[in-house]
């Protein structure tokens, strides 16, 4: 299981909070009303580049990062597959 931990609650205009992971290329989690993107740097959600997107259905979870955890551990078993 990988490690998330919230590091800035809104650094950006659009995102709302910012985790920080433990995979090695989806490091970092930017959360906005709708969505998850995940970055291999904050310099790439600056350039749009985000390696993985999550969308919320049915609203955005209350525990963002159980649904950030649950988000990495679908891309590695998607890229796996």
């Amino acid at each position: 299981m990988f490690q998330v931990k919230e590091i800035n609650k809104a650094p950006f205009e659009d995102a709302e909070r910012v985790f920080e992971t433990s995979h090695p290329e989806l490091r970092y989690a930017v959360a906005s009303q709708r969505a998850v993107g995940f970055y291999e740097s904050l310099k790439d959600y600056n350039e749009n580049a985000s390696l993985w997107v999550a969308w919320f259905e049915g609203g955005k979870p209350a525990d963002l990062a159980a649904f950030i955890q649950q988000e990495i551990e679908k891309a590695v078993a998607s890229v796996g597959e």
